[in-house]
Order: C-alpha cells, then sequence, then structure tokens
C-alpha cells in the first residue's frame, strides 16, 4: 500500500513539473513574441531596396516628381524630371545605399515622388517627406534616422529645388 501511495505522490509529482515546464515554455514564448513585435527594426537604404525590388531588370528611367506648394493654402502644381542616364540613376540610389531608415506605421506626407522604370516595364515607387524626414519604398514606410541622403543627391544635382 506504501509504494502504491509513494508511486501516485512521484506521478504527481512529475506532473506538477511537465505542467511548470509547460508554462515557463509557453512564458517564454510570449515574452520573445512581444518583444520581437515592438522592436522597430533598422535597415539601410540598400537594404530596404533590395527587399522591395528585384534586380532582375535594371532601371532604365527615373522620373522625379516634385509637389511645388509655395504657402500652407497654394498649391502650384507638379514639376517633373526625367533621368534616362543609367550611371546618373544608379550614382543617386548608391549615394543614398548608407542611409539608416527605422520601420515606421505612419503613413507622412510626402514632397517627392521617384518612379523607377526597368526594361520590364514595371514601375517602382520612392516616396520621399523632406518636412517629415521619412521614406516610402515599395509598400514599407520608413523613418530616416539619419541625413536623407537621397534628398541631398538629388538637390547637389539639381534634379529638385529647395
Amino acid at each position: 500500500i506504501c509504494k502504491r501511495i509513494l508511486s501516485r505522490g512521484d506521478s504527481a509529482m512529475k506532473n506538477k513539473k511537465i505542467l511548470l515546464s509547460i508554462s515557463l515554455i509557453f512564458v517564454v514564448l510570449i515574452f520573445i513574441f512581444v518583444f520581437r513585435n515592438n522592436q522597430t527594426e533598422t535597415v539601410s537604404f540598400k537594404e530596404a531596396m533590395n527587399s522591395s525590388f528585384s534586380e532582375e531588370h535594371p532601371y532604365e528611367k527615373m522620373i522625379i516628381t516634385t509637389s511645388n506648394f509655395d504657402s500652407e493654402t497654394e498649391w502650384t502644381g507638379f514639376e517633373k524630371v526625367e533621368i534616362d542616364d543609367n550611371e546618373l540613376i544608379y550614382m543617386i540610389l548608391n549615394s543614398a545605399s548608407s542611409m539608416t531608415l527605422t520601420e515606421s506605421e505612419t503613413l507622412p506626407s510626402y514632397d517627392y515622388i521617384i518612379e523607377l522604370h526597368d526594361r520590364s516595364r514595371n514601375q517602382h515607387v520612392i516616396m520621399i517627406g523632406e518636412r517629415s524626414n521619412s521614406i516610402q519604398i515599395g509598400e514599407r514606410l520608413f523613418d530616416i534616422e539619419s541625413n536623407n541622403l537621397l534628398l541631398e543627391t538629388l538637390k547637389d544635382n539639381n534634379l529638385v529645388t529647395d
């Protein structure tokens, strides 16, 4: 009889240990899930471009559209610049490759729209907010944590106006 009581006690103790282990694993997994989802991802411009656009087809044309606002209430339209020079297109994109971006969920206003066209007639869009220091690459939204090297390059090459 004593052996049966002791074996039942051992069984209950094993069940408690298993239940405690499963609970502990569950709590750790929840902690990892919550921590990972609350942590914003930081990437470089180049990484964001590579994950958003395929490099199968090189870009042949870049169209930069600027929204012109003279004041808070007066909108004078759009200015467009078209670039067909592959070297210039890739120089502009490469100049921003080290720019640090942090994923965002906020859709800010954009001052510049960059359309990249490849040989297959695919259009890839990058939108830049100068006032909000933000960028959208494809479907992904980012805050720019460093200097906006892309916009600086566009200004340095007189492709957009201040």
